[in-house]
């Protein structure tokens, strides 16, 4: 669950990628794995780790607040 927004959706797992979309504070996006970029300090951590969405998007993990189902596994 995003915890603070709304947050760029991104091409690639970095701000110098292309911003492709925005998820709203709140909601919910469907992480499938997560990799290691570039390191953001965002509202809820500072990490290099970004999720990957079921749409082939990424988003930071700085700034989501909650992961449903467990954590999500390595890309």
């Amino acid at each position: 669950m995003i915890g603070s927004g709304p947050l760029n959706l991104r091409t690639g797992p970095g701000t110098g990628y292309a911003a492709r979309g925005l998820a709203a504070t709140y909601a919910h996006v469907p992480i499938q794995c997560y990799v290691t970029g570039q390191t953001v300090s965002g509202t809820c951590r500072t990490t290099n780790r970004w999720n990957r969405l079921a749409s082939g998007q990424y988003v930071s993990h700085a700034y989501i607040s909650a992961v449903y189902g467990g954590a999500a596994p390595r890309c």
